[in-house]
């Protein structure tokens, strides 16, 4: 919890230094000592004394004026039914005190230069409670971020991952159909699993189709639209318009969809018949793969986050095209997305110097080297009724080749769906008195 909230502070502080105010403003000072409530106003914004977990001290956090003015819950700027603000109407602006709410407790009045007195959801201003005027969160719970869903530290991996667990199907269905919390928080320790290691499976499905279409729907709230449907069938009996379908030879390992603008973020199968000789899945994580190239081959690893790469598939009346570096980087240089597939990778279409192409070539060839290492892979022989879920921004997937009738029910989802429900679930989760302990330790690891 500690990690989570410095994270929380951390971050709302680098939000604040984004918003240097130019304008010239007056300094107030309050340490009532009739009230827990200190701050320090400048130019810069208000400098609050904000409570965190017991066992951390008080931190203080700065918010500029235009940040506490925009996040008022009043009803002349907020709409509380859509969870929306209304049209800002103010400029400069400036706060000039701050007091504990009377109306909601957590809350604070906040009083400004043109006389408008504002309601802000201070002490925990991301929690779900905060939108709604409901009572705050216990204090065990007010300290984690609901975007630290977010922000569960990535755990690379080579081979074998001992902490992946599996997760029992029947015992799942049966609680969401009489027991809410504990859906909540089954669902929410898979949600963990896919955010830590970029993979979660799931036991005793049975065989009957529909599993995924439902599954997906509790996790993320929705299904992807794709060339071969929303929920599509991987069985080398069929139409031969994929490289997975009609066909029971090895595939090597890839990410889905690169030739989409935007690739589906997760990868959802369910193994309905498994092969009678080999065609177990692999998979290689491209996190650590792309970490390796950064260390050894820092040129190369450059290379791939910088240079596009075109892919194209077309498929009955679909023309897919797209282009994507192997690499996406954020802010802080973390690898935030991997996009590699060599079976549709449209190089007519490369449009670059020679040279470069060259030197593109030799990179996609060391980052190829590192995942189809079987020292880096995890085989996964998918039995009957067994589920799987992917990072495919993360996780590479691959089969080997197999003999008889394979048969896997899929589908796609997205990170944005998934993450919106498991913050909901994760609160409903760190609130409950069976589940709260066991949701903060899945948060820290």
């Amino acid at each position: 919890m500690r990690r989570l909230a410095s994270s929380l502070y951390s971050t709302l502080r680098s939000a604040c230094a984004a918003f240097k105010h130019p304008h010239s403003r007056g300094e107030a000072t309050s340490a009532s000592p009739s009230s827990p409530l200190q701050y320090h106003i400048d130019k810069l914004g208000v400098h609050l004394t904000l409570p965190s977990h017991p066992s951390m001290g008080p931190t203080v956090s700065t918010f500029t004026h235009e940040q506490l003015r925009e996040n008022c819950r009043c009803p002349q700027c907020y709409i509380k039914t859509a969870d929306q603000r209304r049209p800002l109407r103010f400029s400069d602006v400036s706060v000039t005190s701050l007091n504990h709410s009377k109306e909601h407790s957590g809350w604070l009045d906040v009083h400004f230069s043109d006389g408008h007195i504002g309601q802000v959801p201070f002490l925990h201003p991301l929690s779900p409670s905060a939108h709604t005027h409901k009572q705050p969160l216990p204090t065990s719970a007010t300290s984690w971020d609901p975007r630290a869903g977010l922000h569960i530290t990535k755990a690379p991996w080579s081979g074998p991952i001992d902490a992946l667990q599996w997760h029992d199907y029947p015992s799942l269905m049966a609680a969401r159909d009489s027991d809410t919390a504990a859906y909540d928080m089954g669902l929410f320790a898979v949600y963990c699993e896919l955010e830590r290691h970029g993979l979660a499976k799931l036991r005793a499905a049975g065989t009957a189709k529909g599993v995924v279409a439902s599954l997906s729907t509790d996790l993320s709230g929705y299904v992807i639209q794709s060339p071969w449907g929303s929920i599509f069938d991987i069985q080398n009996t069929r139409k031969g318009n994929n490289v997975a379908y009609g066909s029971s030879d090895a595939i090597k390992p890839h990410t889905d969809t690169c030739y989409f603008e935007t690739p589906p973020g997760l990868i959802m199968l369910h193994c309905v018949t498994p092969a009678e000789r080999g065609g177990h899945s692999v998979f290689s994580d491209g996190l650590f793969a792309a970490e390796k190239l950064r260390r050894e081959h820092p040129d190369a690893f450059e290379l791939l986050c910088r240079v596009p790469v075109p892919y194209r598939v077309c498929i009955d009346d679909w023309d897919c095209l797209a282009e994507h570096p192997v690499f996406r980087l954020n802010e802080q240089g973390d690898v935030t997305q991997v996009c590699f597939a060599d079976f549709s990778r449209f190089s007519l279409g490369w449009r670059r110097p020679a040279s470069e192409l060259s030197a593109m070539y030799e990179a996609l060839g060391l980052f190829r080297e590192i995942v189809n290492d079987p020292a880096n892979q995890v085989v996964m022989p998918l039995q009957e009724g067994e589920v799987v879920i992917m990072d495919n921004y993360r996780v590479l997937h691959a089969r080997t080749d197999f003999s008889g009738h394979r048969y896997l029910e899929g589908c796609y989802i997205d990170w944005m769906g998934t993450r919106a429900q498991a913050r909901r679930r994760g609160w409903n989760c760190l609130k409950s008195d069976r589940f709260g302990a066991a949701t903060r330790g899945m948060l820290t690891g």
